[in-house]
């Protein structure tokens, strides 16, 4: 083996490999700021939160959401009714909590339902006991 081939050998070895090309640190990037979808939140139409109208003052939304049906999931007993419930947002769940907190009267509790063939919690409304 020449010098010289010795020498670039070297320099090779040396040399700090570039692992992330400007393509695979621009993805990286990209799936790091990605916002996360917002989730899906259940609320079972209940007094005091019964109708879509009041779901919608409470939760702050620009419409009236859509009420739909589904079936609750029978556990510790329980037989399998159906339940009227809307679909929000987390910003509009989280407008819902607020109320519920500063509503003593109020306490938010859950069940579980049939949601696009899986089992998912619904959120109710309940008055506190006393």
């Amino acid at each position: 083996m020449s010098w010289k081939e010795q020498m670039k050998i070297e320099a090779l070895k040396n040399q700090k490999p570039d692992r992330w090309s400007h393509e695979v640190w621009a993805e990286a990037a990209r799936r790091f700021h990605q916002p996360e979808p917002s989730r899906i939140h259940l609320i079972l139409l209940k007094p005091p939160l019964g109708t879509p109208e009041m779901i919608q003052q409470v939760a702050g939304l620009s419409e009236i959401p859509t009420a739909e049906r589904t079936t609750t999931v029978p556990e510790h007993g329980n037989k399998e009714e159906i339940v009227s419930f809307c679909r929000v947002g987390d910003d509009g769940y989280c407008m819902i909590c607020d109320w519920m907190g500063r509503n003593p009267d109020v306490l938010r509790t859950y069940i579980y339902v049939t949601f696009e063939g899986q089992r998912k919690a619904a959120w109710l409304a309940v008055p506190s006991p006393g």
